[in-house]
């Protein structure tokens, strides 16, 4: 079972930005970074594209009113919804959050 840890400082930075942000239903979207493409026209106009796929993980604060309460992909961490938008690959254990310089910082567990 993918499990995921949220340290205390995280949870509580999460819950003060639902807060500024005025959220209904607060909660933590945790997710891959998808591949980000760069793209430049060279002298002769052509295109030249650099593409990174980083496969980091994400975490945002959200408002999860317009997910229905009965959704299955959003669980309750320590009282937090946590909305694990991916599938977990093989052999992944979770991922911990934490917070590192006013960041959330999420890492797998291993």
């Amino acid at each position: 079972m993918f499990k995921i840890i949220i340290s205390t400082e995280a949870r509580e930075f999460v819950l003060s930005q639902a807060r500024a942000g005025g959220y209904a239903r607060p909660g933590l979207m945790i997710h891959r970074q998808g591949p980000i493409g760069e793209m430049t026209r060279l002298p002769s106009g052509e295109t030249s594209w650099s593409i990174e796929r980083p496969h980091a993980w994400r975490a945002r604060v959200g408002d999860f009113t317009t997910i229905g309460e009965a959704a299955n992909d959003v669980i309750l961490v320590d009282g937090l919804p946590v909305w694990l938008a991916l599938i977990p690959k093989a052999g992944e254990l979770g991922v911990s959050v934490t917070l590192r310089e006013q960041f959330l910082h999420v890492e797998n567990i291993e």
